[in-house]
This record gives structure tokens, sequence and C-alpha cells, in this order.
């Protein structure tokens, strides 16, 4: 009678709010905090809680933004819950077999492990879980509808090859999963470069992150890995956000490495320009596309996707244009010129402008576009013969404020960093 009266004053307390079609993300979210409440009332924590933490984290992150307290406090009691279960710490089994609880709790560790390091990317706040004390292996790259039932599953595990992927070809949200992950190991790697004291780094370490990063889509199957096909409008929308999507992820921790060892002193040949030309295409293929893309799902995290991917591939083509290196076609790829830096850069400002006013980071989005613009304005109108000075009165911009350092590329904003000498 106890526990009943108290489920009750619960409910009392935290009465479920609608929206007026009943989808609303503000709705949902709210809808989850209310359920989260009720559960603590009974239990200290167990995986359902733990699934409804991890899923209003990301709830929260699309109403307040990534660098809001909601989101911080929700991400955060998530890796409290996952901790206190010791779901984060599950040694690797020869004689290991599936069951739908075991695959669900490595689905959710997996899954908390792989936003935490999104979220540092994008705040520059220190991770609340390492790969250090981060064991538990990934979930096995099995359907959801198998997941489901004892004897598929059976027969779904048993087809897996050695490192446990489908060898059918589909591409599960587990395949995703995994990829992401992966991704997310060594993130872990670079962010503990960029953040830490490690007094392991130096630039054959960061050269060896880089490689393993490189090499590592060659150990996707067919179903997540990336090609320059996948942009044709012949494969399923679903299919191409996802392909994308992962190849941005991919793209951003060989960003990371490379401005790693730039600050170690390491001289490359301009792959860090190559690598935001890329990603900043890749970025814009969503923009121009929306039609391809117009599901709720993946429109809602347009804003994310332009701020994470495309504002920092900006900043280092807008150096270029300020400070070029290179003349006609550059020499690592032919598709980047000047005038195509230029053609993807004006693109950019109208997603950057596309974000709603009242979206989250929309001031972080309207500050990138006008960076970009008057970067735009100074290149095409005030440099008009060869050989002029480039250089622009930085003084007048708004510098976006990323806090993570790899991620900021437009620190050549501040009056202080001293750039290279533009070529003659």
């Amino acid at each position: 009678m106890e526990r009943a009266s108290d489920l009750s004053d619960a409910i009392n307390k935290t009465l479920l709010v609608r929206s007026k079609n009943n989808q609303s993300v503000e709705t949902a979210a709210t809808n989850l905090v209310h359920c989260i409440t009720i559960i603590r009332r009974f239990t200290e924590s167990n995986l359902l809680l733990l699934d409804l933490s991890r899923r209003v984290s990301v709830l929260q992150s699309l109403v307040h933004g990534e660098l809001s307290m909601y989101c911080w406090e929700t991400g955060a009691f998530g890796v409290a819950c996952m901790s206190f279960l010791g779901i984060h710490s599950e040694e690797k089994s020869a004689s290991y077999t599936p069951t739908f609880y075991s695959e669900h709790r490595r689905r959710i560790a997996c899954h908390i492990f792989t936003r935490d390091k999104l979220a540092v990317a994008f705040t520059g706040r220190p991770p609340m879980v390492s790969y250090r004390y981060f064991s538990t292996p990934m979930p096995l790259d099995i359907s959801d509808k198998d997941l489901l039932q004892e004897d598929s599953l059976r027969r779904a595990a048993s087809t897996l090859d050695g490192k446990g992927w489908n060898t059918n070809g589909e591409l599960h949200s587990t395949t995703v999963m995994r990829a992401r992950f992966m991704i997310a190991m060594i993130r872990d790697e670079l962010v503990e470069a960029t953040l830490g004291r490690a007094g392991h780094v130096n630039i054959n370490y960061l050269l060896d992150l880089k490689a393993r990063q490189c090499a590592l889509p060659e150990e996707f199957p067919s179903g997540i890995r990336f090609s320059a096909a996948d942009l044709s409008s012949d494969l399923p929308h679903d299919i191409a956000y996802l392909k994308i999507f992962t190849q941005l992820e991919h793209l951003q921790n060989v960003f990371f490495a490379e401005r790693l060892l730039q600050r170690y002193g390491h001289v490359g040949a301009g792959e860090l320009l190559i690598t935001s030309f890329t990603m900043v295409t890749l970025t814009l293929h969503f923009w121009m596309n929306q039609d391809r893309f117009s599901s709720p799902a993946m429109r809602r995290n347009f804003e994310w996707i332009v701020l994470s991917y495309g504002a920092p591939g900006a900043g280092v083509l807008c150096q270029e244009l300020l400070y070029p290196t290179f003349r006609g076609t550059h020499p690592l790829d032919a598709k980047v010129s000047r005038s195509s830096i230029i053609q993807q850069l004006s693109m950019l400002v109208s997603f950057f402008d596309w974000v709603r006013p009242s979206a989250p980071n929309a001031k972080l989005c309207c500050n990138c576009s006008t960076v970009i613009q008057r970067v735009l304005d100074h290149t095409l109108n005030d440099a008009e013969i060869q050989g002029t000075d480039t250089r622009l009165d930085l003084s007048i911009f708004d510098q976006p404020d990323f806090s993570f350092e790899l991620m900021d590329t437009f620190d050549w904003l501040r009056p202080d960093v001293q750039l290279a000498t533009p070529i003659a």
C-alpha cells in the first residue's frame, strides 16, 4: 500500500504533457523526465532508468542545445547510472552467448560512450567516461527484429563474421552504432592528447593515431562504408544519411589529428585543407538535398551537423582565402581551388542563415555566417589585383566561441595569433 501511495503521489506531481500533435520534441523530453522521476521513487538505478536517461539526454540537446546545463546534467546522470551498474566494465568472453538483455546492455553502454565523445568535441569539456576505463565489447551486428526473437537471434549470431559484423551487407542500427563507437574510441585518445596532460603525446604518437583513423573505414562492412556513389539519389535516403553522417564522424577525427599535428610543429602538405574542404562539401550535401533528407528525424539534426562539421572546416577555408598557400588547383586534390573554396563557403553561408533564430545555437550560427560572409566580401571586393596583401582587419569580427581548441578554426580572428605570410 505504501508503494502504491508513493506511485500515486509521483504521478500526480508529474502529469504528462501533450503537444497539439503529440509529436513535439519538447513534449517527449518533458514526459521522459517525468518517467525518470517516477522510476527513481522505487529504485536507485536499473537498465530501464539508464535507457530513459540516454534518450532524454538526446532530446534535451535538441531542445536546449549541447552547451546547455540541461543536456550536460542528463548526460552525466546517464554516465553515473552506467558506472553504478557496472555496465561499462564487461570482459570479452570467447564463450559469449548473446541474449536480448546482454545485447541491450552493450548497446546502451556503446551509445553513452559515443555520445559523450560527441559532446566533448562540441563543448570542450573533459569526457565523463574514458576509454581507459571502458571495457564493454561492442554489441553484435544484429537487427532489432532478430534481437527480439530467441531463435532468430541465435541464427543471426551464427552468420556473423569473426569480428561481429553481419555478412549479408545490410545496414542495421547496430552497424552504425559499432562504426561510430570505433571512431569514438580513437576520438577519446585525441581528446586526451588535447585536453589532458599526457606525457606520451608526440608527433609519432599522433601520426599513428591519424594512420589508425584513416585505416578504420576499411574495417567496416560494405553496408556502412562510404563511397562517392552514395551521394547519388539512387541510394535510399535513410541509408545515404547514415553513411554520410558516419563518414563525417571519420573525417572529423582525421581533422582533429591534423590540427594536433600542426600544434606539435608537424609540417604537412596541405592535408588539413583537403580534409576541411571535404567536410564542408559533405555537410552541404544535406543542405542541397533537403527534399531527399526531409524526415523530421534527419532535419532536426541539420543545425548540429553544420556547426560540428561545416563550421570547423569553414574556418580553415576562410584562412586559406586570406592567407593562400597554393595557386591554381591544390596538388593533393584537383577539385580544390580558390574558386571552389569560394563556392562552398557561399553555400555554407546560406546553410547557416537557414537555422531558425530560436534554435539553441542560433547565435553561433549567425556569427559563423557573418565571419564567412565578410571574408568572402573582402576576398572578392578588396583584393582586386594579384599580390595585394589580403590581410583583413580582424577586430571587426565577433569570433565564434568554440570551446574545443581543435574545433575552433576561427582562432585566427584573435589579434595575438601569428599566421604564415601569404605566398608571393
